[in-house]
């Protein structure tokens, strides 16, 4: 494998983990559509109020190919189709690859570091930066099992590991694939909600088994979410 594109793809997907997995979405056939999944209702509300609410994260994206990692942070208000969020990868030390991206409703702006210089304009293959979609996989959320309750940052929180199932699996390849980043073979995770109400998201992780030219590795994907309901002001990028 390359190791400057693996490099390279790790700061992609820390920074444009938003691509569409629904079946509709993500090139997937009707025999793909996903069951509805049966999962805690705690657990269902946390996934809508992440869809509904402004939120703030944190996203650490490692890889067993390369003792590095790719980090993400932004802000984020599905329901009004804006975000903000900047990705760094340290491939050397020294050495910082540097993302960032605009949404404005339809409009996606970003800059990369390097080359630099001024923000450039997406006008194709637009995406909302939003983490981990868990409204997405949500269909595929399967052998939910409930974990003790346990402090984070200051508040209970309740976890659900889970396990993706092969539907699930698959559309999730796809969109690895399109970020080169392979193909994924298995997914497994878990989900730390609010113990009490508004049951916001608290952090998750999620583990990939995948394969690149046919070496396995996996892929780690861990979040933190902050200041839920904090109003977001995001302007368009000065030129």
């Amino acid at each position: 494998m390359n190791r400057a594109f693996h490099l390279l793809s790790l700061l992609a997907a820390s920074l444009w983990l938003s691509a569409p997995l629904s079946a509709g979405a993500a090139g997937a056939t009707s025999s793909d559509a996903p069951a509805t999944a049966v999962i805690p209702p705690v657990l269902a509300d946390a996934i809508q109020l992440a869809m509904d609410t402004p939120y703030h994260f944190h996203l650490v994206v490692r890889s067993s190919m390369l003792p590095i990692s790719a980090e993400s942070s932004g802000a984020v208000d599905l329901a009004r189709k804006i975000g903000s969020v900047e990705a760094r990868l340290q491939p050397l030390p020294g050495v910082t690859l540097q993302a960032q991206s605009i949404t404005l409703g339809n409009r996606v702006w970003y800059r990369t570091t390097p080359p630099g210089g001024p923000f450039r304009e997406e006008s194709a293959s637009i995406r909302i930066p939003k983490a981990i979609p868990w409204q997405d996989l949500e269909p595929y959320l399967g052998a939910v099992q409930s974990l003790p309750a346990r402090p984070m940052d200051g508040q209970e929180c309740i976890g659900y590991t889970f396990t993706l199932s092969p539907a699930g699996v698959a559309s999730l390849s796809r969109h690895a694939q399109a970020l080169q980043l392979g193909t994924i073979q298995q997914a497994s995770g878990d989900l730390w909600v609010a113990a009490t109400a508004p049951h916001y998201l608290c952090a998750a992780h999620l583990l990939e088994t995948a394969a690149q030219a046919g070496i396995p590795y996996q892929l780690t994907e861990s979040i933190t979410y902050s200041r839920w309901g904090e109003a977001l002001q995001i302007v368009p990028p000065s030129s």
